[in-house]
């Protein structure tokens, strides 16, 4: 690209296929002239596809107009080695970068683009009353080292980054308050202000003579139902045996996010035109 103007032109072109019915001015913030969440997410994912540079899409939200940011990536643009591969040229300085999935979950819950932040939340509660508090709290330090997503936060250019290990809260009642303060945290964990970006987990255990509840706030920028699923039953074998030894993952998550950001292998994409060719066609017809 010779030119900021040139980058505006690719953006225009971006954002023009995915808003047809809408015309934006270059120089007015685009929330501001009706740009959705979902348009804002295929918008910067388009964008940062063409370009081969990472596109904010969290400032979109802050006003942020078509000018503005195509100086903004232009100025990255020249920065960087045109020779650079484009996982490279994409990823944060530090931590992780986040999957288009990850982005529509970041993007529903700021309240810059919709008025029901909700992004996407997953709660549950468990009965734990067969363990007791040191089992339970020394299984859940063993997964958090073992897992380091659990531990990762929003970091300022949207991406995730390593933070703080989240920490199991215990909270002693009597019996007849047990149910009360269950009910109490769900209702805090629920509310809106309690999520992304500023916990992306919480884990408290509730303990009463003969009863124990384990609550799990999860944001789906962490854990999808399967990751959640996966957690608990390894929290349940570390609790019965602390000796247990997890299984080493097949890659890590740095490796697993470097191989998405590369052209799929021509043998998986053989593989999957093989699979699609005999499967149903679905509600909306043939298969792209």
């Amino acid at each position: 690209m010779k030119n900021s103007d040139e980058v505006l032109s690719v953006l225009q072109a971006v954002l023009a296929a995915c808003s047809p019915e809408q015309e934006f001015a270059a120089n007015v913030g685009l929330v501001a002239q009706g740009l959705g969440s979902l348009a804002a997410t295929r918008f910067a994912l388009e964008a940062q596809a063409r370009l081969g540079v990472a596109v904010p899409v969290g400032a979109l939200g802050s006003g942020l107009s078509l000018e503005a940011l195509a100086q903004q990536l232009y100025v990255q643009l020249a920065q960087q080695p045109a020779a650079a591969p484009a996982a490279e040229r994409l990823a944060p300085a530090t931590g992780w970068p986040l999957l288009p999935l990850q982005q529509a979950f970041l993007v529903t819950s700021d309240a810059d683009f919709t008025a029901d932040p909700a992004g996407c939340h997953l709660y549950r509660e468990v009965d734990v009353s067969p363990h007791d508090e040191a089992a339970l709290a020394c299984a859940w330090r063993q997964l958090v080292a073992h897992h380091t997503v659990l531990s990762a936060v929003v970091a300022p250019d949207g991406a995730l980054e390593p933070g703080p290990a989240p920490v199991l809260q215990v909270e002693h009642v009597p019996a007849a308050g047990h149910a009360d303060a269950v009910l109490a945290r769900r209702a805090a964990w629920h509310a809106r202000p309690a999520r992304t970006p500023g916990a992306l987990l919480r884990v408290a255990l509730v303990l009463s003579p003969g009863q124990a509840t384990l609550q799990l706030s999860v944001d789906g920028l962490l854990l999808d139902g399967h990751g959640l699923m996966l957690l608990l039953d390894q929290w349940r074998m570390l609790a019965d045996d602390p000796a247990a030894m997890l299984p080493a993952p097949q890659c890590t998550l740095a490796d697993c996010l470097a191989r998405l950001a590369q052209p799929y292998p021509p043998a998986a994409r053989a593989h999957w035109r093989q699979v699609l060719a005999t499967a149903p066609a679905g509600p909306f017809g043939e298969h792209a």
